[in-house]
């Protein structure tokens, strides 16, 4: 379950606390992940009967990572702790920095082959 939100969307408010935006992305993931607990039978009729609240977790992206200030890291990174076993939240230059090492990886298994 993904819910994604903008790069320019702030994650914090000047005063630290979580943004409007921020806080609707995650109540989103909460309903994705109860609706999907809630409705096994729908998702068993599309083959999806693996889906639950068990067993998916949910990502929000938003916001940038540059325009956050180290107070606002390491409050975003106890945030994931504490909310780990249900939701991520990760920012676009994130996701970008991540699949480009996945990319860099893919490269080098298929050159090391050759």
């Amino acid at each position: 379950m993904i819910e994604i939100e903008k790069p320019t969307d702030k994650i914090y408010t000047k005063k630290d606390n979580p943004s409007a935006k921020f806080s609707h992305a995650e109540q989103q993931i909460r309903n994705y992940l109860k609706w999907a607990n809630e409705d096994k039978e729908f998702l068993r009729k599309r083959d999806l009967p693996n889906i639950s609240a068990e067993n998916t977790k949910g990502l929000v992206i938003i916001g940038m990572s540059e325009n956050l200030t180290p107070k606002e890291k390491d409050k975003l990174k106890m945030h994931n702790f504490s909310s780990r076993s249900t939701h991520e939240i990760k920012t676009f230059d994130e996701i970008l920095v991540e699949n480009q090492q996945v990319i860099k990886s893919i490269r080098e298994a298929t050159t090391t082959k050759n």
